[in-house]
């Protein structure tokens, strides 16, 4: 919504001490204050509409930023909200359902400990419905290990620098999104003229397999290839046990990079897993104390939310930019 020449920007803030949800919006020109411990997840401005590689969500507090791609952005613009901000503790687990205007709190103390698909199942039956985008924590951010990660479906995850760690301190198992249509742009028309200028530039011709929902990253049909086993491989170890190292990071949600410059030898994976996640001592996040990490989008194209990997690829220029974002915002 466009009021007096700003944009307005719609904010959700959950108090978990009190479990009281606050709805607002603010200015585009305005900037999100970030108290404390504070945890926040905001979409870009484009999100939502349906742009080709434009998908990525920003997830930080006072002292950490950290991107992802994924579907979550899309779905949480399509909600309506801009912004999601979490202050405070909540006194026991407990998972966040959004479903536009409805914004529930639910008890999580029967899913706190179980992992990604596991949880997800619990929490589709609890809600009755499997319609659903999710971004949780596993055992690791539970126990509160510092490089624990938040969890994405696709197998996107972040925070590794401490993110998924203040999540599991503030006892938020998953934030489960409900799945709407995209929203409608200003100039419809110029939008779909845009879409199909830039898939063409990538060397296809058929919009709808931008958007299949078993992409791994919305409006993109890239599916990028998994780097991270090279990495792992690169430390000596071999193909079968780097899967086994990255599923065991996926199992209990922590940075598999992190993991890689404490575990030496393979056959300490075991051992080390479990004195990691369930005998982690001294290991609280204290954000004031913590240096600054914030992440510098490196032009305006991934400051908007645009995959880095197809804006190399020149999908769009400067000028057709100008027109998105003036068919969509007016």
């Amino acid at each position: 919504m466009k009021i007096g020449g700003h944009i307005l920007r719609k904010v959700i803030t959950i108090k978990l001490d009190t479990h009281r949800i606050e709805t607002y919006s603010i200015n585009d020109n305005e900037k999100i204050i970030v108290e404390k411990d504070d945890l926040v997840f905001e979409s870009p401005i484009l999100a939502g509409y349906g742009i080709i590689g434009l998908n990525r969500l920003d997830v930080y507090s006072k002292s950490s930023n950290s991107k992802v791609g994924g579907h979550f952005a899309h779905y949480m613009k399509c909600n309506g909200y801009d912004y999601l901000i979490f202050k405070g503790i909540s006194k026991y687990p407990i998972y966040i359902y959004i479903n536009k205007e409805a914004i529930c709190i639910k008890d999580a103390r029967n899913i706190y400990r179980e992992n990604f698909n596991t949880s997800k199942s619990m929490i589709e039956k609890d809600l009755k419905t499997d319609n659903l985008e999710m971004a949780q924590i596993g055992v690791a951010a539970v126990n509160e290990v510092e490089f624990s990660k938040i969890i994405f479906e696709s197998n996107k995850s972040c925070g590794g620098n401490g993110l998924g760690q203040l999540m599991g301190l503030k006892k938020i198992k998953a934030i489960a999104l409900e799945k709407h249509n995209k929203l409608n742009a200003k100039d419809e028309k110029t939008l779909i003229e845009l879409n199909n200028l830039m898939i063409n530039r990538l060397g296809d011709t058929n919009l709808n397999t931008y958007y299949d929902e078993n992409n791994k990253c919305y409006g993109c049909i890239m599916n990028c290839k998994n780097t991270l086993m090279n990495k792992i491989m690169k430390q000596g170890f071999t193909l079968e046990e780097a899967k086994s190292i990255e599923n065991i990071c996926n199992e209990y949600g922590m940075d598999c990079i992190a993991f890689l410059k404490i575990l030496i030898r393979y056959d300490d994976l075991a051992d080390l897993t479990k004195k990691v996640v369930f005998e982690n001592e001294g290991n609280k996040i204290n954000i004031k104390n913590k240096e600054i990490k914030i992440h510098n989008p490196r032009d305006k194209f991934e400051e908007l939310g645009f995959c880095r990997i197809l804006i190399e690829q020149k999908m769009i220029n400067d000028n057709e930019l100008d027109t998105l974002k003036n068919c969509i915002l007016g």
